[in-house]
């Protein structure tokens, strides 16, 4: 069963124009080809050349702005879209790329890219959408600023967007090679063999991400979604808790979490995860449908049925809702069946997460006590002389410096 994950984060310009680290990434939607004519691609790269040739001195404009934290999908740069999903039945997060995956489509008589690109000018393309000829400017880039990660990086994930996982594999891996600490490489690298079915590989990667961010609950979630990928269910579970404890209004970790239950055919324990999930974002299909399906495979068809007619709302072309809602509306629905209150299974789980925060939170301190007291006892049973006893150099008048 193929998964679908999303790349996180933004592309911007200052720091690595400074030679610094910063954070990149894109969208979190899929994204949709914008095909150029001939014509369109020409001009897009004469006038990229002509930027180049008018620029005198150095490339002073090379690199990419900062951005703050992960999960709350920060401003500036290249604004992320909303969460969706898309393909099959069961996603656990928003793909790069088209539902299709259909791979990388050339141009015909598609032009070189220039030699002196900039990273700006291949930022500047890859803000516009066409990341197949993003990944041919930063490509063209790291040939003259192979010592930046940035650009290795931007050309794995503008690849990556443009279905080519082969190509996205190799630049990701670049960047680890330049930069062994790249958290957001070694994080899109696990995402980018997850869709190619190497969980193995991918959860060496990601447990990399966990070590060097352990406050990031994406890491925990694609740590989830590598151990469910591989059969771990628990160990899944167990990463899916500590990713909600650090973001309880992680509606993707709810969505994997409600498909893991699936996967396991505990049907009903995924509802609630999904409840909360459609209620925090009652517009993604992915969401909706997964609902939906937990709902039908539980016995609730009515409730299953409006799951369904949400997704379509939130995307008319979701094949995969609409064949699911004829099957529904064509069964008889079971009277011993009792209706379902979702809002009030939403509202259950967000309190069972703030449980889960309480129950870390009181661990967390259990442990600092076991790391303090040790040292406390330490101090206060140093040696003490016993009384009467008389320090010989002292009453003899020495210095203790010896004879």
């Amino acid at each position: 069963m193929s998964r679908n994950h999303e790349v996180v984060g933004r592309s911007g310009g200052a720091n690595a124009r400074r030679g610094e680290r910063g954070a990149v990434g894109g969208r979190s939607g899929p994204a949709v080809r914008r095909p150029l004519r001939r014509g369109g691609l020409l001009a897009v790269v004469a006038g990229l050349t002509a930027v180049a040739l008018a620029a005198c001195g150095p490339d002073a404009k090379e690199g990419v702005r900062t951005r703050g934290d992960v999960s709350s999908r920060r401003g500036g740069g290249v604004t992320p879209a909303s969460p969706s999903g898309s393909g099959t039945v069961l996603v656990s997060d928003t793909r790069p790329g088209g539902a299709s995956g259909v791979g990388p489509v050339e141009s015909p008589g598609k032009p070189s890219a220039p030699a002196n690109v900039s990273y700006s000018d291949a930022e500047g393309v890859f803000r516009a959408g066409d990341y197949a000829l993003a990944a041919d400017l930063f490509e063209a880039y790291t040939l003259r600023r192979p010592e930046n990660p940035w650009g290795h990086y931007m050309l794995g994930i503008s690849a990556w967007r443009d279905g080519d996982h082969a190509r996205a594999e190799a630049a990701l891996k670049r960047t680890i090679e330049v930069d062994p600490e790249h958290a957001k490489a070694l994080l899109n690298l696990a995402r980018v063999l997850l869709e190619q079915r190497k969980a193995s590989d991918a959860l060496d990667y990601v447990e990399r991400v966990v070590e060097l961010k352990p406050e990031s609950g994406e890491g925990r979630r694609v740590l989830g979604n590598a151990r469910s990928d591989l059969g771990m269910a628990d160990a899944a579970l167990a990463a899916y808790r500590e990713a909600l404890v650090l973001n309880h209004r992680d509606a993707w970790t709810m969505n994997n979490l409600g498909l893991l239950m699936i996967r396991e055919g505990r049907y009903e324990e995924a509802l609630p995860p999904l409840a909360r999930a459609t209620e925090l974002h009652p517009d993604v299909a992915v969401f909706q449908n997964n609902l939906g399906l937990a709902l039908e495979r539980s016995g609730h068809l009515a409730e299953a049925a409006d799951a369904f007619r949400a997704a379509l709302i939130a995307r008319p072309v979701y094949e995969k809702a609409r064949v699911s809602l004829v099957r529904v509306e064509s069964q008889a629905p079971t009277a011993t069946v009792e209706t379902l209150d979702l809002a009030a299974l939403a509202s259950g789980f967000a309190d069972e997460v703030s449980r889960w925060k309480e129950q870390s939170l009181a661990a967390e301190l259990v442990e600092t006590l076991e790391l303090v007291v040790p040292l406390e006892a330490t101090d206060s049973t140093e040696a003490v002389e016993p009384a009467g006893t008389v320090d010989s150099t002292k009453a003899a008048g020495s210095t203790g410096h010896g004879g």
